[in-house]
């Protein structure tokens, strides 16, 4: 019997797609600066941005989120106050973790959302950007739409049954992470229109998250994110929104 392993993923594990901890503020500071460079034009994402913050807000019933109406100037300017107040700390992670210890629910759920805001625009206007943006020592940072080695991982583990692909038995994925790689390379593998949560065998389990994510199970290749699943999808299987945000 071939021997259970785990896979633990940390930092730089999508280092080639998405900004690493010290690369968030320069990353902030190009989301901002596009949103300003394209409005008004085929670039502007506002209708893109404002659904992806409306939808999930519809998800909190905290009146701190629901009461309010955010516009194209609203994001812009709680993207540039995330970027401060992640300045003075020291990461995106810390600052949460310090708004969580001060029991400081509203703040900690509008800063959850526009964390998910900030990487769904942050890849878009990548891929708009010919995938690089400039730092603030005016060096070229390079990424990718999607970080292959993903890609290589998964053709390496992954097997052809009787009833189609096949997970191994005995590898699960613990990753400390919230980004959407791991689900991006996954569905390479299967239908493009097959909704991500409904591939046989393949769960990704999340903590205190809103969304399909699921508990673990043995027979699953479990895919455990500590820190919650972050990203937008669309069931494609019924067009309903399903949202993802951290835990």
């Amino acid at each position: 019997m071939s021997r259970n392993v785990a896979y633990l993923l940390g930092a730089g594990a999508c280092y080639n797609a998405l900004p690493t901890v010290n690369e968030i503020i320069d990353a902030l500071k190009f989301v901002i600066d596009s949103m300003q460079k394209y409005r008004g034009n085929n670039y502007d994402f506002l209708s893109t941005g404002k659904e992806i913050w409306m939808n999930h807000e519809k998800e909190w019933s905290n009146p701190i989120l629901t009461d309010k109406t955010y516009d194209y100037d609203d994001l812009v300017s709680l993207l540039d106050i995330l970027r401060d107040k992640v300045s003075e700390q020291q990461s995106i992670d810390t600052y949460a973790k310090m708004l969580w210890l001060q029991g400081e629910v509203g703040a900690l759920e509008k800063t959850k959302h526009l964390i998910v805001l900030f990487f769904e625009l942050f890849q878009r206007y990548l891929e708009k950007s010919g995938g690089a943006y400039t730092n603030k020592e005016g060096e070229i940072i390079t990424k990718k739409a999607f970080d292959n080695r993903y890609d290589a991982f998964f053709a390496g583990i992954l097997n052809k049954g009787t009833d189609g692909i096949k997970f191994p038995e005995n590898i699960n994925i613990i990753s400390w992470n919230y980004d959407y790689e791991i689900e991006k390379a996954i569905q390479k593998y299967f239908r493009q229109d097959m909704d991500i949560n409904r591939i046989p065998n393949f769960k990704v389990v999340c903590n205190n998250v809103i969304g399909h994510c699921g508990e673990a199970k043995e027979a699953d290749f479990n895919v455990v994110k500590i820190n919650g699943r972050i990203g937008y999808n669309i069931n494609k299987d019924s067009n309903d929104s399903a949202n993802f945000t951290l835990g």
